[in-house]
């Protein structure tokens, strides 16, 4: 019995240090499965489309609904306007996305007829979690988006070659 204890809290903790290195893995995951199903979504339109640039917010409490023209996503929890298949959603019994998100990324997408701005957002609430993508309200570039950006602490480096192009968003 002494020496089953130890052995059991031993594998408890081996456990929990597990789910604690693997948790951002885990979400990072999620969100890069929104940000490709927001890419292959797209570029059904918008042919070429290519991500130029992502990184990590560093105060996504500072997302507002101001900030974003659509939301996008195949939520079961929150409301969107679109799905990622392109099929809108009405005002149907679930509820509007909670702000601000628990986490936020801003992506630089490269398109054949200019840039645009998205952010990947983590909204939760009451036990209930999805990653949707939010299209940014004003245009890239410009003064507008420039602010949003710098309110929630995103800022591009773009690479001139594509981290993910057209056909290649999985």
């Amino acid at each position: 019995m002494k020496r089953t204890l130890p052995a059991v809290f031993l594998a408890a903790l081996a456990a929990a240090v597990i789910l604690i290195v693997a948790a951002p893995y885990l979400f990072n995951s999620s969100r890069r499965k929104a940000l490709s199903a927001y890419l292959n979504f797209y570029d059904a339109a918008h042919r070429g489309t290519r991500l130029l640039s992502l990184v990590q917010a560093g105060r996504p409490q500072a997302f507002t609904p101001a900030m974003s023209a659509r939301v996008i996503g195949d939520s079961s929890a929150f409301r969107t306007d679109l799905t990622y298949a392109g099929q809108a959603r009405g005002a149907d019994s679930l509820r509007p996305p909670p702000y601000p998100p628990a986490d936020l990324s801003c992506a630089l997408l490269g398109t054949p007829t200019g840039r645009t701005v998205i952010f990947i957002a983590l909204h939760q609430e009451g036990g209930k979690a999805d990653w949707l993508v939010h299209e940014a309200s004003h245009a890239w570039p410009g003064e507008a988006i420039g602010n949003d950006l710098a309110a929630v602490g995103c800022s591009f480096v773009v690479d001139p070659q594509a981290v993910l192009t057209s056909g290649s968003h999985e």
